[in-house]
This record gives structure tokens, sequence and C-alpha cells, in this order.
């Protein structure tokens, strides 16, 4: 059964995000991996850096594992890798090339304690998916203006990736003041 893969690597201290040797390992991987692999930075812990990917099986990942490992090693150090069971439908569906997403690593005590988590997660599914409509892709203008709740904002400052403002703008920041970003 296929699984998406989200690993944690804690990058060195002193090492950036945009260090240009963790820059120029990441384009290896993704081409030694085979399938789609997405990196992503921690926006509000700078260390962290997240690799999501889909892998046939569990098995696969842990191949692939060895080489990324040889890899990044002299940069970083791998914290945890959360394996996640998807059926097809699902894996073309995974929001993986979106500027920004939200990773919670929950754990649950037996039952019903899961059973009462879906319940209550599956109330907050459509807000959820009337926040996370469909973004800019990269191609388009970043000076797009957003409609928000009766007002007009306009993000032009962000060169990469605008973020679709939120339900509550001041806790999660402009792209301005606070981007998500997708490395490389």
């Amino acid at each position: 059964m296929p699984v998406l893969s989200v690993t944690k690597h804690r990058l060195n201290p002193g090492l950036s995000q945009t260090d240009p040797s963790l820059l120029k390992i990441l384009p290896t991987l993704r081409s030694l991996a085979k399938t789609p692999i997405h990196f992503y930075a921690a926006i509000e812990d700078p260390s962290a850096l997240l690799i999501l990917s889909t892998w046939p099986s569990p098995s696969a990942h842990v191949s692939f594992t060895t080489t990324s490992q040889a890899l990044l090693a002299p940069l970083s150090s791998q914290e945890w890798t959360e394996y996640m069971p998807l059926d097809t439908k699902t894996v073309s569906n995974l929001p993986l090339t979106a500027p920004i997403l939200t990773i919670s690593r929950a754990f649950l005590k037996p039952l019903p304690h899961p059973h009462q988590y879906f319940s209550k997660i599956s109330a907050l599914k459509t807000p959820i998916e009337e926040e996370t409509a469909p973004y800019p892709s990269q191609e388009q203008d970043h000076s797009t203006i957003y409609k928000t709740r009766g007002r007009q904002t306009t993000y032009s400052e962000h060169p990469v990736y605008p973020t679709k403002p939120g339900r509550n703008e001041e806790q999660l920041g402009s792209p301005k003041n606070n981007p998500g970003r997708v490395i490389v």
C-alpha cells in the first residue's frame, strides 16, 4: 500500500535553510528518490527541515533512507519519520506543492480516544477546506489582491510564494512578514 513519509531533520548549528551546501544536495536527493519528494522549511523553527515523499511501501522508503542519510549527515540529523497509509486516490490529492502546510503529530491514548479525536477533527474539515482553497501557482502574478472578509489586502513584496490570508490574519501573519516557503 502506498505511504506518505514525513521525516523531520534538524539542521546542524550555524546552518541555515538557504545554505548553498544544503541547496546543492536537495535536487540530488530528489533525482535519486525517483518518486515525488518535497522539502519544507519550518516557519516557526528555522533549524527544522521536513521531507515529504510518497512511496509504494515503507520498505521502499527505508531503502532510500540509507542514501539520503549519507548525503544529509554532514548537514543535519534525522529526528523522526512517520508513515501514513494512503490509497491511490489520496496520493494524487495531496497538496504537497502548497506554499504552506500545517503538520501535526498527535499521540493518542487507546480507545475510545482515537474515535473521539476523529469526530472532533471531522467537524473542522469544512472550515479547513475553505481556508486552504486553491492557492496561486508559482507562475502567477505575485501582486495578487486577495479579498478577505470585506477588505482587500495586497501582497506584492513576497518574491516566491504568496500565501492566502487565513481566518485569522493577525495570528498567521502575512506573507510579507511570515513567508512560508518550499525549499528548491
